[in-house]
């Protein structure tokens, strides 16, 4: 549970209008209304009746929006407050999907760079993105290119990957030298939390539609135990070339994806915003010096020699 999803929930509750609480909050109505539906799923209770026009609080969302008022206020006070007892500059900093690779840079970053303190906001939706794009929140956004860019932003590629493919060295995907996304419709997928929205979010863009995309409802899992399955052909995944590294000696193999060879990781910023000596160094630094802290692009035919014995 985020702060800011704290404040979407104020603002919907103020207004008893999903429109016009995102438009106060300068995000789309879908995203915000997913933000409040992951917002009830993390509490277990229903805070927003639906079936009503307009709609209107819970007996839970009433208690919850009392509590709130009180809470949110003191806790911008406490984060000004502290802001407080530093000097120089903040970088604001929204990043998906949430790495520990990431944090490791960062923390190198401020080690070397005195004078500037970063504040990160992390997600696992890649739709997301944008909307965080656009809100003016943020000075600079790390994530795969998005499939929705806006027109006013500056994009930098920190660093080239690609889609693959995960599927059983059994599965009769298993031999194809490469696959259209296409080629995968009626198939179970079974997915991490980042990589289960991306297979969303790719089969509504590019029009296939999978069987099923496990875990299904509101539940997660590791990606270790999502790769596991797999090996264990109880459905295919789509992983970055990256993120499969430590897996090359499972019993799986890495099938190139036809639409996806390049899916590059990027430094997104928008052009209207003011350029300031702390931002001249973040952009400069993580330029040249992310792509050493996250696994080197995997060479798929050596990947696809050992799942298969060869």
């Amino acid at each position: 549970m985020e702060i800011t999803t704290i404040r979407y929930f104020l603002s919907v509750a103020k207004h008893l209008n999903f429109s016009q609480a995102a438009e106060e909050n300068n995000i789309s109505q879908s995203s915000f209304s997913k933000a409040i539906m992951r917002l009830e799923r993390d509490l277990g209770v229903k805070l927003i009746d639906r079936s009503r026009h307009p709609i209107a609080l819970t007996p839970a969302g009433k208690c919850f929006y009392d509590r709130m008022l009180v809470i949110e206020p003191q806790f911008q006070e406490a984060m000004d407050e502290l802001t407080n007892f530093t000097k120089g500059e903040t970088i604001r900093l929204f990043i998906c999907p949430k790495s520990y690779q990431y944090k490791m840079a960062l923390e190198e970053f401020l080690q070397k760079e005195t004078g500037i303190r970063i504040q990160v906001d992390e997600t696992s939706d890649i739709t997301a993105v944008s909307d965080a794009i656009r809100s003016g929140k943020y000075d600079f956004v790390i994530s795969p290119k998005p499939f929705d860019l806006p027109e006013d932003v500056r994009a930098t590629v920190l660093y080239d990957d690609a889609l693959y493919l995960l599927v059983s060295a059994s599965s009769p995907l298993a031999t194809n030298p490469e696959v259209s996304l296409k080629d995968l419709n009626g198939q179970d997928f079974y997915e991490a939390k980042y990589t289960k929205l991306l297979v969303l979010e790719l089969a509504h863009r590019f029009g296939f539609t999978p069987n099923c995309v496990y875990p299904t409802d509101d539940k997660t899992a590791r990606r270790e135990e999502a790769i596991h399955r797999i090996s264990l052909k109880m459905g295919v995944g789509i992983y970055s070339s990256r993120d499969l590294r430590p897996y090359r000696n499972a019993n799986m193999r890495c099938i190139p994806i036809r639409e996806m060879t390049s899916f590059p990781v990027m430094l997104l910023e928008r052009t209207v915003e003011k350029e300031s000596a702390a931002k001249h160094r973040f952009r400069r630094w993580i330029t040249e010096n992310l792509v050493k802290y996250v696994p080197e692009r995997l060479d798929v035919e050596k990947f696809n020699k050992k799942t298969t014995g060869q």
